[in-house]
């Protein structure tokens, strides 16, 4: 992975104040060219804030934060999550890791989140007074929820593997027989 340059303050400020003037509803011509430019001018530098201002992971985990978590009425917890999210991916690699990988890592964190809090709504919605539909349907929810982690895990181990050398080793064993150890 490339080393980013440290970034030119002056340089992300203008880029900030672009992107906030573009980031609209319907966005002036004017100001989708001066994004343009500025990207263009951050390219240049070998400067790219929007590595981290534009990230799709964070918009998401964002979002699910927001939208998932804001009515179970959790108070701070969401902002520690966003932190566990972040060291989730470090663990898992994601700053080293090539691109495919990545992207499976970050997907493998918001199924992950997406677990935790349907598993969070399940828990507050069974010790409640709810009917027997409302605990089914957010039991076929949760179910949806273990399934697509599951399968975001499962993805991201089949590629590491796949993406490690193979290795195989020949034994001459007893009686002149050959043994292929992988």
């Amino acid at each position: 992975m490339a080393v980013q340059k440290e970034p030119d303050k002056a340089l992300v400020a203008k880029f900030i104040a672009a992107l906030s003037d573009a980031n609209r509803q319907n966005p002036t011509p004017a100001a989708t060219k001066k994004l343009r430019g500025l990207v263009a001018e951050c390219t240049e530098a070998g400067v790219k804030p929007w590595q981290k201002l534009a990230d799709p992971l964070n918009a998401v985990l964002g979002l699910v934060l927001m939208k998932d978590a804001e009515p179970l009425r959790l108070g701070a917890l969401p902002i520690m999550w966003r932190e566990q999210t972040n060291d989730l991916r470090d663990s898992l690699g994601a700053e080293d890791a090539p691109p495919l990988e990545r992207m499976l890592i970050e997907h493998a964190v918001v199924c992950w989140l997406r677990l935790a809090l349907m598993e969070f709504r399940y828990t507050a919605i069974v010790n409640a007074n709810n009917t027997l539909r409302q605990v089914e349907h957010t039991e076929r929810r949760l179910t949806e929820a273990q399934k697509r982690f599951n399968r975001a895990c499962e993805s991201l181990a089949r590629v590491r593997k796949l993406s490690r050398p193979s290795l195989q080793i020949n034994v001459a064993a007893e009686g002149g027989r050959q043994l292929n150890v992988a």
